[in-house]
Order: C-alpha cells, then structure tokens, then sequence
C-alpha cells in the first residue's frame, strides 16, 4: 500500500491504464500512467483505491464508465476495487467493492487507445484477457 505502480494490459501492445482528459483509457503514448495503490476507502478487506502519484485525484465508476476526480469528490462506494487473481492466469484483475461479477477492463477494439469499462463477467477468453492486468513496480 502506498506504493507507485504501472497497470500493463495483459497484451503489452495495448498500453498501460492512463488517466486523458477525464476518462480512463488504456493508451500505449499517455505519460500518465503511473498509479498509486492505496488502502480501498471504503473499508472493505482487500481492496485498493487508484490514485494519481501525487494524491490530488483518484479513479471512479460513473456508470459502467472509468473517470478521474479529485480526491475530496471521491465517493466511498463507487472508488474501490477488490484485487483478485488474474482471470486469465496471471497478473490482477479489479473488481468494483459494490458490483460483484463486474470487472474493470478495456473496450475491444485494439486501436491506440481504448475506453476503460466496467462489464460482467462471461466466461470468454477475450473478457477474460481485456480484464487481466500486470502490476509494475515503479517509482513515485
């Protein structure tokens, strides 16, 4: 907790998860894409909360879209994630404290940048891929 980490997508062409304009994307160009881990603010037991490496805002489901708010706008229910193993073997995969059976992950098409979503679970390789994530140390 407290540490700097990068997201790699579970297919390294696609990018690392990025914070552009307000939205989340999974971006191979942005230079925001360095995240700090911290304790889920809702309290619930493992879980983390995404934010910025300099604590001014953090990440949020708004509908079934990712955005970024400042951290004072942050609401309990809606900014934390538990980590589970990942669905496709390895790595991490997000899931919303208050929607079980929905995973954080990145739209299908495979442009330069693509939507960060949050969709339930189906079973199929393709979500399960979109939904994995590779957690790297990096600094603050």
């Amino acid at each position: 907790m407290g540490s700097c980490y990068k997201l790699r997508a579970y297919y390294s062409s696609q990018g690392y998860i990025s914070h552009m304009g307000t939205y989340a994307y999974t971006s191979r160009y942005s230079r925001r894409n360095v995240w700090r881990i911290d304790k889920g603010i809702d309290g619930t037991r493992n879980s983390i909360t995404l934010r910025d490496r300099r604590n001014r805002y953090g990440m949020m489901i708004s509908g079934y879209r990712a955005r970024f708010y400042w951290n004072k706008y942050l609401k309990k229910t809606r900014s934390a994630f538990r980590v589970i193993k990942g669905l496709a073997g390895r790595g991490i995969s997000l899931m919303p404290t208050r929607k079980y059976g929905y995973f954080l992950r990145d739209s299908s098409s495979r442009s330069y940048r693509t939507k960060m979503t949050v969709s339930r679970y189906n079973r199929r390789w393709s979500f399960k891929t979109s939904a994995t994530w590779i957690p790297i140390r990096t600094r603050c």
